[in-house]
């Protein structure tokens, strides 16, 4: 999965990738891996922030996405 986020003077890109695999019957396993790229006025402001909210958008999305495809 890959973000993009622009705006006057900076360029903020996360890139994340999920890795899914058998870990017994009925169960699989999720690991993801995310890093976040952040460019312009930005990154002198407040890149470790942004770094740390993109990180967390990632894995709220990862987690519930595994919470529903287990529910289904």
């Amino acid at each position: 999965m890959v973000a993009l986020g622009r705006g006057p003077g900076s360029e903020v890109d996360v890139v994340s990738s999920v890795r899914l695999e058998d870990a017994g019957p009925g169960r699989t396993r999720l690991d993801w891996a995310a890093t976040c790229s952040v460019n312009g006025v930005l990154a002198g402001l407040g890149a470790r922030m942004l770094e740390g909210t993109a990180r967390r958008l990632t894995e709220d999305f990862w987690s519930d996405f595994a919470r529903r495809a287990g529910a289904g």
